[in-house]
């Protein structure tokens, strides 16, 4: 329904030569969305719009808390059946039984629910002690820095590597016709 008319109006979005490029404008906007949100949140208010915040803040606290814990109850209970699925997914798509590829994914998304746990609890508390005025803006505003460029860090670490180490080593491997001709 809204792709076409972007694909048709907007410009260079029909320059993607696959639709998952489009996926560069959803990453854009949530990070201009999630700017224009702290702004917002870090202006000066009265004390009345700040209580306001504040229980604002609560309420919306505790929605994501509910769906995070749902979410990680799903994956720490659900785990047998998650990974049936998964591994027949992969059986269907690659061949084999699907299981190994399955259990990794899973350990994997684990290891990453936990990491996304702690880095969305220290923001919130971060952002909750400031709406609270418990934290001063020159405290918050370093400390959810340092939080971004940890959980950067962590995904640039791990990411995925498709040659190994011997693979690396044989790129430029002379071949066997490169080697006739050095005979000459």
């Amino acid at each position: 329904v809204v792709y076409d008319p972007m694909f048709n109006f907007l410009p260079f979005f029909n320059k993607f030569r696959v639709p998952s490029m489009a996926l560069v404008m959803t990453q854009l906007s949530v990070a201009i969305l999630a700017a224009i949100g702290l702004d917002a949140l870090l202006k000066p208010v009265s004390e009345s719009e700040r209580q306001a915040r504040a229980a604002i803040f609560k309420k919306t606290l505790l929605v994501f808390s509910a769906v995070f814990l749902a979410a990680g109850f799903m994956l720490l209970l659900g785990r047998g059946w998650l990974a049936s699925i998964a591994a027949a997914k992969i059986a269907a798509a690659y061949g084999g039984t699907g299981q190994p590829a399955a259990d990794v994914a899973l350990a994997r998304a684990g290891r990453d629910f936990l990491l996304v746990l702690l880095f969305l609890a220290g923001g919130a508390g971060v952002l909750f002690g400031y709406v609270n005025r418990s934290i001063s803006k020159n405290t918050a505003m370093p400390v959810l820095l340092l939080l971004t460029i940890a959980d950067l860090w962590l995904v640039g670490s791990e990411s995925a590597h498709y040659q190994t180490v011997t693979e690396k080593n044989d790129v430029f491997k002379p071949t066997e016709t490169v080697e006739f001709l050095k005979q000459d």
